[in-house]
């Protein structure tokens, strides 16, 4: 992936408007992968407990 197409992904997610931090995770993890071969780069999910917490807060 070329920085130029990572900079598309994350302006096509951002303009839909409903893109969070973890909308952009994937975009960055091949980005990563492609500059860095042989390295694994790992895109984690949030822990299930955050989101149940982020869910109560007012």
């Amino acid at each position: 992936m070329t920085p130029q197409i990572y900079l598309k992904q994350l302006d096509q997610h951002y303009q839909a408007g409903i893109a969070t931090e973890h909308t952009y995770r994937a975009a960055l993890q091949a980005l990563l992968e492609s500059a860095l071969p042989g390295v694994a780069v790992t895109n984690e999910p949030p822990h299930p407990r955050w989101q149940t917490n982020r869910q109560h807060q007012p």
